[in-house]
């Protein structure tokens, strides 16, 4: 039997009334129209709360991009000693030079406009990754539903902690969530799958890890395309910035992690950030995470292979952006948007479960809300952080402090020994 395209929508159980049950022309459609437009209330009240409550909206990483996008346009050195930000602070430009391009015309805006053109930005990436998703899990939802699910989503979404930071700090997250999902999830897409993963990692680096997606699918077109499209972006960079890109590129910024902040503070959820927090020393701190990230990543190598071959793009998707996060030297607690679309997949195998007749299990729905729950919270808060002070960690600490760093593992290691398909899935709750 010849394997599943990765193309291919993930089988799962249908609905016990066939799909989606033929409404009634009018007031089905009226009640849908009602439910729509309830949802985006709803949105529009979740918008207007978050800017309500006292969350932290520096736009710091915003500010830092305008800078640099004004520093290109200027003609000055992106890399070498920048004016301050608006606070006074004065931050370096850590990203590749094509950032600085493509955020040009943000610094052309005063700040607020920028802001608000960079939140409405990443809300529609939120909601566009969403949609994405649930077009993967429920393919046969009426649109009007599955937009009115995705709204609802969206406006809960904006309170969990790493879109709570990422939309506080300006970032790009939800943006790059949004490329990538797009490139692996698409049916047949225009372009050639794998260009807008390379453009992404032109940009910010960490998107580049995706290419472990298309390698343990054994889709070596569409990995190929990643590198040949990271290249000419990152050519167009030399190009219109050539000072800046040798900068980058060829005498070491790329690689100088020094820049971005102290690793060991308790926002850094990654594998290295949770053994340099044990207070070893460089040379075994070094050698535990590069040991631990390559066990990390030949574990969700033959997961996602698991998941590819049984027409789960979806999951193996999550599986690498996990594996991106824990492997990264740094990944900041705003990075783990990704959490977003696990949770609705994790959401949607319990439900299905439920709809096939199997009995429920009670540890994966306990294990769902203290997920959603930590997110929300943001754990690594709760701890003492700055200053170094997360190097003086009890073992409690340690567990609460590296809660995205230990869940993240565990979800691995659970995949790893636990699952199985939809084919396999569905014929299991059927025969049970």
């Amino acid at each position: 039997m010849s394997e599943p395209q990765i193309d291919s929508p993930p089988d799962g159980p249908q609905p016990a009334d066939g799909g989606d049950r033929a409404e009634p022309r009018v007031g089905g459609s009226r009640r849908s129209a009602l439910l729509l437009v309830g949802s985006l209330v709803v949105l529009a009240a979740a918008i207007a709360v978050w800017l309500w409550l006292p969350i932290a909206r520096a736009y710091i990483d915003l500010l830092v991009y305008r800078l640099g996008g004004r520093t290109w346009l200027d003609g000055n050195l992106l890399y070498g000693p920048l004016p301050p930000v608006l606070n006074g602070e004065e931050l370096p430009f850590t990203y590749p030079p094509l950032a600085a391009i493509v955020f040009a015309p943000m610094a052309m805006l005063a700040e607020h406009p920028a802001a608000a053109v960079m939140f409405a930005l990443s809300t529609a990436a939120l909601a566009g990754t969403l949609w994405l998703v649930l077009a993967r899990i429920r393919p046969d939802t009426r649109a009007v539903t599955r937009l009115t699910v995705v709204v609802l989503v969206t406006a809960a979404a904006l309170f969990i902690e790493p879109v709570r930071e990422t939309l506080g700090f300006g970032q790009v997250n939800l943006i790059l969530m949004f490329l990538v999902a797009a490139d692996i999830l698409v049916d047949k897409p225009w372009w050639p799958r794998g260009t807008l993963i390379g453009i992404a990692a032109s940009v910010k680096l960490t998107p580049a890890a995706f290419i472990l997606y298309f390698v343990a699918g054994r889709q070596w077109r569409p990995a190929i395309t990643v590198a040949v499209a990271a290249a000419v972006a990152t050519g167009i960079g030399f190009l219109l910035a050539r000072a800046d890109s040798v900068q980058y590129w060829l005498r070491g910024t790329v690689v100088s992690t020094n820049r971005i902040g102290p690793p060991q503070f308790s926002s850094n959820q990654s594998i290295k950030g949770m053994v340099i927090r044990f207070g070893w020393s460089d040379s075994a701190t070094i050698v535990v995470w590069l040991a631990a990230s390559a066990v990390v990543v030949a574990m969700a190598l033959v997961v996602m292979r698991r998941m590819v071959v049984a027409g789960d793009p979806l999951a193996a998707m999550v599986v690498n952006a996990a594996t991106v996060l824990l492997i990264s030297p740094v990944s900041w607690s705003h990075h783990w948007v990704w959490i977003v679309p696990a949770i609705v997949l994790a959401v949607d195998t319990v439900l299905r479960r439920r709809q096939s007749g199997a009995p429920l299990r009670w540890w994966p729905i306990a294990a769902i809300v203290v997920v959603v729950v930590a997110y929300y919270v943001g754990p690594h808060w709760t701890v003492p952080a700055g200053y170094a002070r997360e190097l003086h960690w009890n073992w409690w600490q340690t567990i609460v402090g590296d809660f995205y760093g230990w869940t993240a593992l565990a979800g691995l290691v659970v995949l790893l020994l636990r699952y199985r398909g939809p084919r396999e899935r569905n014929a299991r709750e059927v025969s049970s």
